[in-house]
């Protein structure tokens, strides 16, 4: 019986591991929302981010402060460049939408997906 009572010593051991696993993603995620209140530095903050929750899932377990905030100051010009690119293709994307409406289109919203919808229809009532 006593040989298959697992060692206490080990088993703290591995519960203070699994604890600061949880600490550190809780914590780099609280840095994250402080970070990334001026809306300016969001994508910096994901950077961060990003680069504590990779560390980890490559298995290191890396100081919280300085990897966060040195991936910050390192990549906040490329995270900004990348959303600057990402807005713009979102503010394309909603201007197309947008535009929609007031396309003649011959009293069909979405025409082009018409004949699609109709042969869908019979077929749902056969």
């Amino acid at each position: 019986m006593a040989a298959q009572r697992a060692n206490p010593r080990s088993e703290r051991a591995e519960l203070a591991e699994h604890a600061e696993k949880w600490a550190t993603f809780i914590l780099a995620n609280l840095l994250w929302c402080l970070a990334s209140i001026p809306v300016v530095t969001l994508p910096a903050a994901t950077a961060g981010l990003l680069a504590v929750m990779s560390a980890r899932a490559r298995g290191r377990q890396p100081d919280l402060l300085p990897t966060f905030f040195g991936a910050m100051k390192r990549l906040w010009a490329k995270a900004t460049a990348l959303a600057i690119i990402n807005l713009l293709a979102g503010g394309l994307a909603a201007l197309n939408l947008m535009i929609l409406p007031y396309m003649d289109l011959g009293g069909v919203p979405f025409r082009f997906w018409a004949p699609r919808a109709r042969l869908s229809r019979g077929t749902a009532l056969f």
